[in-house]
């Protein structure tokens, strides 16, 4: 009986991750033959931005490198040492003074650590990203886009076919191409140039002819990330109606002439420094004014930054990003808390239904030439933006300082007339039925915070799934999370929110798992409903954040 006992004990699994930019260590519990995440830790350590002009890993990095390996140390002990594996990959391959500092880091590990091939840290991301991902029979294509490369992997199942490594990465490209930090359009098609020949022999081998579905840079930030859906009020466009809900809290949206209660005064009444962008014009919308009614006086436009920054009717995402985070830098330099509100356009329709801009194609002619062009041109660009939203995150993950960043889609795209795409991929839009619902209405939001906002408030805060909720609700969640209550109608909402996490103005509600129309709620549910709307009334017409 002791022995049997002994036998289903869990068992505990370590695994440490050398990166190029990042370390990082998980452990697992391995019970009823299944692996679930116990912790996780990640250490931004750069190691491929401390390799000298000789390729040698400077002094400097090695202690910071150590230094964190000491730290995983600690939390690996207890651990069984046949149970853990340590690996490291590109910056550790091509450091000519690898060999010297390998016995060093084991030492400050603990435990032996082995540099593993390319094709090697192909076939782990990708056996990492199958297990992670629904089952299925499809061939899948998985690119990871580290520090100092990338790997390309066609697989199906849990078993990877084609495996590479291309020496591209965040890191090393950012060195080699924008050293002093600044983006300029002469070295951005440099890199750009660098990188297409880096990957012109995979253009055959990986083309979307030979997989069915691909999972990049997107998936894992939602990996590292707490993530769920909204139901947004808008369908193709109207995406201020999301903004602003976000920023108030208002389900019901009046035309904002005048100063009004939001979650931007709110935070300013504590201390925060608020301001936002958008690279389009401050008319659209009358954004210009009513930001400030919103209590964002404080806001960058086409017409007083973005027109000198890209010289174009808007600024795409490359452009965009890494300004957030000079203006980010800039408002944090005294030291101050900052609130930041920012919205992309790269991503919004209408797209062009006779040519694909980008070159990027990731349909496979199961589609009408019209409807395949038009996806393609909005996938390019989402893929795109999804690249600039790691190198920002991963930039904000070198600050001092605990930061939280939260994104969100204001609405579904336009795709096709009448969509026309949506008929053809299959989604539906009936809103009669849920199915429809959340194929017309429902979006992606994310909360992920940098390693000292992690060390801070645990991993936990920043990874699982959460609930379905309406925009109105997403500053809730996010107080939620950071555990904060907030002021008192950030207290009285939240509390509708437990019970009601779903008010539209398409006429659906969330009452006990049901997304119902008005005339369905049952009574307890209309007269709360009825109390949320008088209490919006009362702090829509007053500026005070109280």
């Amino acid at each position: 009986m002791k022995g049997e006992a002994q036998d289903k004990q869990p068992i505990l699994l370590g695994a440490v991750d050398l990166g190029s930019n990042s370390f990082r260590v998980e452990i697992g519990r391995v019970e009823d033959y299944r692996i679930t995440t116990e912790s996780y830790w990640k250490e931004t350590v750069r190691l491929a931005g401390g390799i000298d002009e000789h390729g040698a890993f400077t002094p400097e990095i090695q202690e910071r490198a150590l230094s964190a390996l000491r730290r995983f140390r600690e939390k690996l002990e207890g651990i069984d040492p046949q149970n853990i594996r340590a690996v490291g990959t590109q910056a550790l391959r091509v450091a000519t003074n690898s060999a010297d500092f390998l016995p060093r880091a084991e030492e400050a590990l603990g435990h032996p650590i082995e540099i593993i091939a390319g094709r090697e840290e192909a076939r782990l991301v990708f056996s990492g990203c199958a297990h992670t991902l629904p089952p299925s029979s499809e061939k899948r294509l998985v690119v990871d886009i580290g520090g100092a490369s990338t790997e390309l992997i066609i697989g199906c199942g849990f078993i990877a076919k084609e495996c590479e490594s291309f020496h591209v990465g965040c890191v090393n490209t950012s060195r080699a191409y924008f050293p002093d930090g600044k983006i300029t359009a002469n070295a951005l098609k440099q890199a750009q140039l660098s990188a297409q020949a880096e990957f012109e022999e995979a253009h055959q081998e990986f083309s979307f002819r030979n997989w069915d579905a691909a999972y990049g840079t997107y998936h894992a930030i939602l990996a590292e990330s707490y993530h769920g859906q909204l139901l947004d009020n808008v369908f193709a466009g109207g995406t201020i109606n999301t903004e602003r809900a976000f920023l108030t809290g208002f389900a019901q949206l009046k035309n904002f002439r005048s100063a009004t209660n939001s979650y931007a005064r709110y935070l300013e009444s504590q201390g925060y420094t608020v301001y936002g962008s958008h690279p389009s014009y401050q008319w659209f919308y009358n954004r210009k004014n009513i930001n400030a009614f919103l209590g964002l006086p404080t806001y960058y436009f086409y017409d007083n930054r973005y027109g000198d920054l890209a010289g174009t009717a808007t600024a795409p995402d490359e452009v965009l990003f890494p300004d957030i985070f000079a203006l980010y830098q800039d408002a944090a330099a005294d030291g101050s808390p900052v609130f930041s509100f920012n919205v992309s356009y790269q991503g919004h329709g209408p797209y062009s239904d006779q040519e694909v801009y980008r070159g990027l194609h990731f349909t496979d002619g199961r589609f009408s030439q019209e409807s395949a062009n038009i996806l393609d041109n909005y996938l390019g660009s989402v893929q795109n933006t999804a690249e600039n939203l790691r190198a920002l995150l991963d930039s904000f993950d070198t600050r001092p300082e605990p930061v939280v960043v939260v994104v969100y889609g204001d609405h579904k795209p336009w795709l096709g007339n009448n969509g026309s795409v949506y008929s053809e991929l299959g989604i539906p839009l009936d809103t009669s039925d849920e199915a429809g619902l959340f194929g017309k209405y429902s979006t992606d939001y994310l909360l992920w915070g940098n390693a000292a906002a992690r060390a801070l408030l645990g991993e936990d805060t920043f990874s699982g799934e959460g609930e379905t909720i309406s925009p109105n609700f997403l500053m809730n969640l996010v107080f939620e999370r950071l555990g904060w209550q907030g002021n008192a109608w950030a207290q009285f909402t939240d509390a509708v929110r437990q019970k009601m996490p779903v008010i539209t103005t398409i006429g659906r509600f969330a009452w006990q798992g049901r997304y119902l129309p008005e005339s369905d709620l049952p009574q307890e549910a209309q007269d709360l409903l009825n109390r949320y709307r008088q209490v919006q009334y009362y702090y829509e017409n007053r500026a005070k954040p109280d």
